[in-house]
């Protein structure tokens, strides 16, 4: 009888697998041991470039849902229960919410400036392509509801059109 299952490559060249479970609760203790200690201003330091200790904390947890949700609860097309309990919460947030009031950026979608987006460095001078759109163009683009050739027919473009181009491929649904 074969134990493989269908899709797994065979790793049995890298050995005896290392059966490390038992690390994982002594680790998790640690890890909340540490955050249940940490002063409010210590949420919003630096855990790692570009991640504040809440993003690393709110990425764990992502984490956690998910791993419950597929291999615990066999959801493996997404908790759709967990997320309609938690969405429909946020849904209803949003609702209470200014659309104008500050919120928690995406770190790694963009570094801002004071008065537009940019993928540059801020101390930049020249940058190698400028691209501006429009702020309905840019959204539309993101969420592609306009193509690429047509955002960047919208646009103004200095420098590098080639990269300009690339640039209009992005696309950034978060939700």
């Amino acid at each position: 009888m074969n134990a493989q299952l269908p899709g797994v490559p065979d790793h049995a060249w890298l050995g005896a697998p290392i059966d490390a479970r038992s690390l994982f609760a002594p680790e998790h203790a640690a890890l909340m041991a540490t955050l249940r200690g940490l002063a409010p201003a210590d949420w919003s330091k630096e855990a790692v470039p570009g991640w504040s200790v809440r993003d690393l904390a709110a990425h764990l947890l992502g984490d956690f849902y998910g791993r419950l949700a597929r291999d615990r609860d066999g959801h493996q097309e997404g908790p759709a229960f967990t997320l309609d309990l938690i969405g429909g919460q946020v849904a209803r947030f949003f609702g209470t919410t200014r659309p104008d009031a500050p919120s928690l950026g995406v770190s790694w979608a963009a570094t801002a400036t004071e008065d537009r987006w940019s993928l540059a460095e801020i101390a930049t001078e020249h940058p190698t392509a400028t691209l501006s759109l429009d702020a309905e163009t840019a959204w539309q683009l993101c969420a592609r509801r306009v193509q690429p050739g047509t955002a960047l027919a919208r646009a103004r473009v200095h420098g590098d059109r080639q990269l300009a181009e690339a640039a209009c491929q992005i696309v950034s649904i978060i939700y």
